[in-house]
C-alpha cells in the first residue's frame, strides 16, 4: 500500500476545493514529487465521494500508463484498465481507465463516458479544437478536467491557465526548494567549472527548437565528445550511475564508442529499443546495474531510477520543458545518494538558470516572462483569486500568501510557516545558529576557477567556510548572487546542514530577527596585499569604504 506525503495529500485536497468553484483546473508539481502518486490519489478521494462514476487517465506517452497503474493499485483501486495500442492492451470497461492520448483520441468513444479527466504533463494540452486531447474532451463532455505538470507554460502561448486560456485556474503549486529541504528530493550540484562546451552559436532554431541535423554535427565532433567524456570521467570517478541525453542516434553512437575507452557497463536506448530490452536495461539500471546509461529522447518523462546520481548534458535545446525534465532525471533520492552532479556541456543551466526557477531563453519564446516571474514570486497568491490567505512580514510589514516560508521583500525566514521567531534554542536544535562576525577572501581554486571564500563566526564558536562562484555562469553565478544578496540585506544567522560522511556542510545564510544584540561584518572583496578579511571590531564607516561589493554593515537588536 502506498503512503501519500504530506505535500501531495495538500494537493489533492486543494484539487477538491478548487473544483468546488472550477471545472478545469491545473496543479503544478515539480519533476520527482510523485507525479503519479498525486494522480492516483485525486481519483481515489473523487471515487470515495462518487463511487458510481467513472475516471480517465491521459497521458501522452504509453510507458507513464503503467506506472500510473501501479500506483492506483496501490492506493487500494482494484478496477483499473488501460486503453493502448502499443501496448496491446484495450481494456474499455473500467471504472478508472488509463489511456495514451494517440489511441484514445483516433477513437474517444471507445471507452465510454467519464465525469472526471486527469491529464499528466498537462501543459501539453492546446486550446485550438483540433488536438487530439480537445477531441477526447468534445466527445466525452466530462463534468470536471484536472492537470498536473512541473512546467506551466508553453513556448507559443505562456502561462497554460488563468483569464481566456483552458486551464482555468491553478489549484497548487509544490515548491521544489521545500520539499527538497524536507528530504524528498535529492539536492543537485554544479561543478565549479565545466572545460567543454558544446558551441551552439552557428545552429538555427528552427520552430522553437535546435535544428537537429546542426545539432548532431556540432554535438557529435570527435574532438568535443572526447572531451566531454574525459571530463566526465575525471569528475564523475566517485558517482554510481550516469545518465547521458544526446540529440541524435549518431550522435549517440559517437558517444558510446567514446564511453567504451573508458568503461564497459554502458546501457544505451532510443525509441526503437525493443520493448522487452528495454524493460529489461530499465530494471538493471534501478539496480545500479550501469554506470553510464546513453539515451535519446525516452529517459525524459516519468522515468523512475533514483540510484541516478549523475546528469550529463550533451544534448542543447530550447525547451524549457525539457531542459526540466532531463534535469530531473537525477533528483529521486536513494539510499546512499546524497546529490546528483549536473554536467552541463550543452550550456543549459546557463541558458534558462537554475532548475527551481527556469526562464526561458532570452528572444528565443513568446512566453511572457512577467507572467512567469509573478507567478513564480507569487508563493501561491495567485492560485485562487480572491480567497488566498495572506500574512504580514514582521520585518517590514510586507504582505504575502500565507504558506510563503520568505518574504520576498527583505528576506526574513519564516520557520514552521509562522510569524514568531524561533528562541535560540529552538534555533540552534534546527542547525540554525546567531553570527557574529562574516569574513570574505577572493581566491582561486586548484583547477583555475575564481572564487570567493566565506567564513561564517557563530555565537557557539564554531566557524563555517563555504566557497561561492560569482563569475562562474550558469546556476554557481545564480547561487553566488543569491548568497550575497542576503548578506547584503543583513544576514543574521546561518543554517548550517551536515550529512553523515560529508566533509563540506551546506551553509545557507539567512536574515532572522533577534533578541540578542550583535553587529555583522559583511563581506570584502577588495584585491590589495595583506590581509582580506575585517575583525568584527572594524568601525562601520572603515567597513563600507572598504567594501567593492557594497554591502552593508548590520547591527541587529
Amino acid at each position: 500500500m502506498i503512503t501519500l506525503r504530506p505535500y501531495q495529500t495538500q494537493m489533492v485536497e486543494a484539487f477538491a476545493k478548487a473544483l468546488a468553484r472550477f471545472e478545469r483546473v491545473i496543479g503544478v508539481a515539480p519533476t520527482a514529487s510523485g507525479k503519479s502518486i498525486i494522480i492516483a490519489g485525486i481519483a481515489k478521494r473523487y471515487l470515495d465521494k462518487n463511487p458510481d462514476h467513472r475516471v480517465l487517465i491521459l497521458t501522452h506517452m504509453g510507458e507513464l500508463l503503467l506506472q500510473n497503474e501501479s500506483k492506483l493499485r496501490g492506493l487500494g483501486i482494484k478496477s483499473t484498465g488501460v486503453y493502448c495500442a502499443g501496448m496491446g492492451r484495450k481494456e474499455t470497461t473500467r471504472q478508472v481507465t488509463l489511456a495514451s492520448r494517440d489511441s484514445l483520441g483516433r477513437n474517444p468513444s471507445a471507452c465510454g463516458h467519464f465525469q472526471l479527466v486527469i491529464v499528466d504533463e498537462a501543459h501539453l494540452v492546446g486550446e485550438e479544437d483540433a488536438t487530439l486531447y480537445q477531441r477526447i474532451f468534445v466527445c466525452i463532455q466530462p463534468r470536471f478536467i484536472v492537470g498536473l505538470t512541473g512546467t506551466p507554460w508553453r513556448a507559443d502561448n505562456g502561462l497554460v491557465y488563468g483569464k481566456g486560456k483552458f486551464w482555468q485556474a491553478c489549484a497548487d503549486r509544490i515548491e521544489m526548494e521545500a520539499i527538497r529541504d524536507a528530504g524528498y528530493l535529492a539536492p543537485y550540484v554544479l561543478p565549479p567549472i565545466t572545460r567543454t562546451l558544446i558551441d551552439t552559436s552557428s545552429v538555427k532554431v528552427t520552430a522553437g527548437e535546435f535544428n537537429s541535423k546542426q545539432l548532431t554535427i556540432v554535438s557529435s565532433a570527435e574532438t568535443v565528445v572526447r572531451a566531454c567524456v574525459s571530463e566526465w570521467w575525471m569528475q564523475a570517478q566517485d558517482r554510481r550511475s550516469t545518465l547521458f541525453f544526446c540529440c541524435s542516434r549518431a550522435h549517440a553512437e559517437v558517444v558510446v564508442r567514446v564511453l567504451a575507452e573508458y568503461t564497459h557497463s554502458i546501457a544505451y536506448l532510443d525509441g526503437t529499443t525493443a520493448k522487452g530490452e528495454r524493460e529489461h536495461l530499465m530494471n538493471a539500471a534501478k539496480g545500479g546495474g550501469y554506470r553510464a546509461i546513453v539515451n535519446v529522447g525516452v529517459l525524459t518523462t516519468g522515468v523512475d531510477i533514483p540510484v541516478l546520481d549523475c546528469i550529463c548534458f550533451l544534448r542543447a535545446t530550447q525547451s524549457v520543458s525539457l531542459y526540466v525534465q532531463m534535469a530531473g532525471r537525477g533528483l529521486r533520492v536513494c539510499e546512499g545518494k546524497t546529490d546528483c552532479l549536473m554536467l552541463d556541456f550543452a550550456g543549459n543551466f546557463e541558458r534558462f538558470g537554475p532548475i527551481e526557477h527556469p526562464r526561458p531563453p532570452k528572444g528565443k519564446s513568446k512566453i511572457d516572462v512577467s507572467d512567469i516571474e509573478a507567478m513564480l514570486a507569487a508563493e501561491g497568491a495567485d492560485l485562487l483569486p480572491g480567497t488566498a490567505p495572506v500574512k504580514s512580514c514582521p520585518a517590514c510589514d510586507h504582505s504575502m500568501h500565507a504558506a510563503a516560508t520568505r518574504c520576498e521583500n527583505c528576506g526574513h525566514v519564516f520557520f514552521n510557516h509562522g510569524s514568531q521567531t524561533m528562541t535560540s534554542a529552538e534555533l540552534a536544535q534546527a542547525g540554525i545558529y546567531q553570527l557574529m562576525s562574516i569574513h570574505g577572501e577572493e581566491s582561486v581554486t586548484r583547477k583555475g576557477a575564481a572564487c570567493f571564500i566565506v567564513e561564517y563566526r557563530t555565537e557557539c564558536g564554531k566557524d563555517y567556510k563555504e566557497w561561492l562562484f560569482p563569475k562562474t555562469p550558469g546556476y554557481q553565478k545564480w547561487l553566488a548572487e543569491q548568497k550575497i544578496a542576503v548578506l547584503r540585506r543583513g544576514a543574521t544567522h546561518v543554517r548550517v546542514l551536515l550529512k553523515d560522511g560529508e566533509t563540506y556542510p551546506k551553509l545557507q545564510p539567512l536574515k532572522l530577527q533577534s533578541s540578542v544584540p550583535f553587529s555583522l561584518i559583511c563581506l570584502t572583496s577588495e584585491s590589495l596585499p595583506g590581509d582580506k578579511t575585517m575583525s568584527a571590531s572594524t568601525t562601520r564607516r572603515e567597513a563600507l569604504s572598504a567594501m567593492p561589493w557594497d554591502l552593508k554593515v548590520s547591527r541587529t537588536s
